[in-house]
């Protein structure tokens, strides 16, 4: 008679969070950004899982990160977010900041951090999600699908030609 006066409910999933780790992840490539910024030698030391006769061991892998910032022309320097192999657009066709002198670069670092962690760009974070697959409800859906695939002009590898060479 005891269990009467609770209420119960079901347990809730423990599910991924997207939006917290794009959080996390861009604030953690941010900070290596700024450790770049103070050592040009920085290299990322991240560890994976090999196996060795049949055993699985740690080992440490080098991984070198490349720098957000460049020289503009006049002197001055535009800093950008990369998210994978492409800068992200803070507004319409601008994927970059301007920022007068190396020195002011940890600063607009740390401005991004701030922003990341308050939420102003899961919009742009979210914009590398991968594209849904086309859903095909006709055969003329899948035989455009294969079309477009296949018109593609092959580039042949350099190995190819210097084969053929």
């Amino acid at each position: 008679m005891v269990l009467k006066s609770l209420t119960f409910t079901t347990l809730p999933k423990i599910g991924a969070n997207p939006t917290l780790d794009r959080r996390t992840n861009m604030i953690a490539r941010l900070e290596e950004q700024k450790l770049l910024l103070n050592d040009p030698n920085y290299i990322r030391t991240s560890r994976t899982w090999v196996k060795k006769n049949g055993e699985l061991t740690p080992i440490d892998r080098q991984q070198r990160v490349l720098p957000w910032w460049r020289v503009n022309a006049n002197g001055s320097y535009v800093f950008f977010v990369r998210l994978g192999s492409k800068p992200i657009e803070f507004e319409k066709g601008k994927n970059a900041i301007a920022v007068p002198s190396l020195d002011k670069v940890a600063l607009v670092i740390d401005i991004l951090i701030t922003a990341v962690r308050n939420g102003e760009l899961d919009q742009q974070l979210a914009q590398a999600k991968k594209p849904e697959p086309k859903q095909l409800k006709t055969v003329n859906d899948l035989m455009a699908l294969i079309k477009t695939n296949t018109d593609v002009p092959r580039v042949e590898s350099k190995e190819n030609q210097s084969a053929g060479a």
